[in-house]
């Protein structure tokens, strides 16, 4: 383009140079602050290195005093981590390893095809950015110069699924070298029709195989209890140490949100309480022994057999004339099992459940799809000025209006995108999973295609259609040129939001800045006693799911684009690299997995990796018809059906590893004499296997007289206390 650039031309250069000091500046702080509260006593052992720094109990305090260096975070071997990390983190790892490889090979040829595409004749009027002389849009059309282009998508398709197969290989050999279930001794019968009980047709089948048997409740009584427990155990705690510290009983208000009615003796009304619920949970666990019908029972039960080969041959086999009872599989971890979703359903219902939540999530797709649209199309129009009459004088300078139209649309796309997460989980639950690992992959496809519907597709329509209207009312017959040389010129907002995502985002996410600022409020403000701000130490987990479907999306902007605009490769780097040391930090630092997927995941990915090689093929082969290069155009069919092969091939050869039978992934089972000498796992919800929680007044005693009336306090204690790490039910101490 030339130098008179006309003052409504998007200046691609400006919003650029706005997206990347935006993120230096974002980096910087984040970098400050990583630096100032690594360091801070409290907040380095709870948020940044929390597996190193571990409450055990009250009295051993830290486990480890010395702080490890971040140079571990790059020299840390792999098996270090899959042995203390489980086969998750170590595929997560791999999935950003892959990625930066992806990128790698994408750039082999991308510093010729860039400047051919700068070399390029084309003519482009004044609505083109300046940064359009980069795109494949510079480029004339039936030029001899896009030889280049396609020998650059043959190599990358190619690299592309070769590092797949590579990785695939590995990962492989990993997921069959863990045990994995193939010890396990329990089955899930679920379906059971209501007049007939599992147990009994079973023992019929298998005689004395049968150890033990766990009918499915629906827990939703006891986790009321249960947080209704936690939550008088918080406000004890807190009137104990009200006494403790100040030397006067408190009370409160039993009325209205505690603003109306008689005052009475919070410790003594809150002991009460607490004693009528440990009564409520005591009975619902003696009902469930008994199997009483205190409890309702749903279709579903956990039978456990004395060794894993008759277990695996009861999952195996069929026990009902009829198709839809009487369903079994090998179960699950016990810390796998999402409970409220265990037998909730009957097949039909389960079905009919999917199959509506497929609808809803592609109907919501498209209802995300509008506000997406009109704003990324609102930013980027020609004609801002006239929906913004009051931005006349601003928007004369084009740096000004470079910065609004590259940047407001990135960030608008990163506050929606923040939605999206809860939303998928959400809907993800109600179709029945019962897996938490298989309940995580839902939420991720989901959230895939979310990312790819509306930031993707999205984008890319706004950007094309909605910007070139007025050139299709002009020009009907030229809309096929029109997409043509749009589409690469929408690569600019992609880079911007890489950008902002890889430089800016990722350090924050580094830094650890919310979390470090929401464990200093409630320690400061909110947390007063021991046990208080014990339980400030919660586990942190990484969304696997989530981050794999940004990476995702992240791994198809720069595949797709990266011929159409190999510039938006250079804005993938930071991306990648960022987020492969902020993840190696996470993993080692700060992660607590709660249960372990055996890299499960991983299956998800490479589907997502031949979507994306598919997309690219595709979106070249029709961007090369455009430019009358026919001849490109048809060869890219035979490296299309070659992706469509090897995709076959990868099924065949490498299934989900969730669905092969853990007879196959282990070479012999354990000897029965070992076998029968194994604990038998109880498959109850741990609302109904916890320890009942106590306070024991003497733990807030130390310092005050008799006088503080902690006498009658130790009157009414109960014998058996636990210690205050041990009583948070979901802490460290369990793992």
């Amino acid at each position: 383009m030339g130098d008179d650039v006309d003052s409504d031309s998007p200046a691609g250069s400006s919003a650029l140079l706005a997206c990347l000091i935006t993120s230096c500046i974002t980096g910087g702080v984040a970098i400050v602050a990583f630096t100032l509260f690594s360091n801070k006593p409290g907040v380095r052992e709870s948020v940044y290195f929390p597996r190193i720094f571990r409450p055990r109990s009250k009295k051993e305090g830290l486990c480890d005093p010395s702080q490890p260096s971040l140079v571990e975070v790059l020299y840390t071997k792999e098996a270090f981590i899959l042995e203390n990390c489980g086969v998750d983190s170590v595929v997560y790892l791999r999935t950003l390893k892959f990625s930066l490889q992806a990128i790698a090979a994408a750039m082999l040829l991308s510093p010729g095809v860039l400047a051919l595409n700068i070399m390029g004749d084309a003519e482009l009027d004044s609505s083109y950015s300046d940064l359009a002389d980069l795109t494949l849009t510079h480029v004339e059309k039936g030029s001899p110069k896009l030889w280049m282009h396609f020998f650059h998508i043959l190599v990358t398709s190619k690299l592309l699924l070769y590092l797949l197969y590579k990785n695939t290989v590995e990962i492989g050999e990993m997921q069959a070298s863990q045990k994995r279930a193939a010890e396990s001794r329990t089955i899930l019968v679920d379906h059971i029709p209501s007049e007939i009980s599992a147990e009994e047709v079973f023992k019929g089948v298998y005689n004395d195989s049968i150890v033990s048997s766990n009918p499915v409740v629906d827990p939703s009584a006891a986790y009321k209890v249960l947080s209704e427990e936690e939550a008088l155990i918080g406000k004890l705690d807190k009137a104990l140490w009200t006494l403790a510290v100040k030397g006067e009983r408190p009370t409160h208000k039993v009325g209205f949100l505690g603003l109306t009615g008689d005052s009475v003796d919070s410790i003594t009304e809150y002991t009460k309480q607490l004693d009528e619920v440990h009564r409520t949970a005591t009975d619902q666990r003696t009902a469930y022994d008994h199997r009483k019908e205190l409890l309702p029972f749903r279709s579903a039960s956990f039978l456990t057999f004395d060794t894993p080969q008759a277990a695996l041959i009861a999952s195996q086999a069929r026990h009902s004339s009829n198709p839809f009872a009487l369903h079994t599989k090998l179960a699950p971890p016990l810390l796998n099992i999402f409970w409220p979703n265990v037998g909730r359903c009957s097949h039909l219902e389960l079905e009919a459940r999917r199959s509506g939540i497929s609808a809803l999530t592609t109907a919501l797709a498209f209802f995300f799809m509008v506000p997406i649209s009109f704003v990324s199309a609102l930013t980027t129009l020609s004609n801002l000025t006239s929906l913004l009459p009051f931005l006349d004088d601003i928007l004369v300078n084009k740096q000004i209006r470079g910065v609004l139209e590259g940047l407001l649309p990135s960030l608008a796309l990163i506050i929606f995108n923040i939605l999206l997460p809860k939303i998928c989980f959400a809907l993800a639950k109600e179709e029945g999973l019962y897996v938490n690992t298989e309940l995580a992959r839902s939420a991720g496809h989901k959230l895939f295609f979310f990312f790819v519907s509306n930031t993707f597709v999205g984008t890319i329509l706004a950007g094309t259609l909605l910007s070139a209207l007025e050139d299709f009312i002009d020009d009907p017959t030229g809309s096929v040129s029109i997409f043509a040389n749009s589409v690469p010129g929408t690569s600019h907002f992609f880079l911007n939001l890489l950008l902002l995502q890889g430089i800016g985002a990722v350090l924050l996410g580094f830094s650890q800045l919310p979390p470090a600022v929401i464990f200093i409020i409630k320690t400061t403000f909110l947390a007063k006693s021991e046990r208080q701000k014990l339980k400030c130490w919660i586990p942190r987990q990484i969304p696997f799911q989530v981050q794999l479907a940004k990476h995702a999306l992240v791994l198809l902007i720069a595949v797709a684009f990266c011929t159409l605009n190999p510039l938006v490769l250079y804005g993938a780097i930071p991306y990648f690299v960022f987020h492969f040391m902020n993840a190696r930090f996470l993993v080692l630092f700060v992660h607590e997995p709660m249960h372990e997927g055996n890299g499960s995941f991983w299956k998800d990915f490479t589907k997502r990796v031949l979507l994306i090689v598919y997309f690219y093929l595709g979106l070249m082969i029709i961007t090369l018809s455009l430019k009358e290069a026919p001849l490109q155009a048809g060869l890219l069919v035979l490296p299309l059906i070659g992706t469509y092969l090897f995709d076959k091939y990868l099924d065949a050869i490498f299934p989900d590893q969730s669905n092969v039978p853990p007879a196959v992934l282990s070479k012999d089972f354990t000897p029965r004499k070992a076998v029968a000498d194994m604990p038998v796992e109880v498959y109850m919800p741990d609302a109904l296997t916890l320890e009942l929680q106590y306070l024991d007044p003497a733990e807030y005693s130390s310092g005050h007289t008799e006088e503080d009336g902690f006498d009658d306090l130790r009157k009414d204690a109960p014998q058996t206390t636990e210690s205050l790490a041990i009583e948070l039910h979901s802490e460290c101490e369990q793992k």
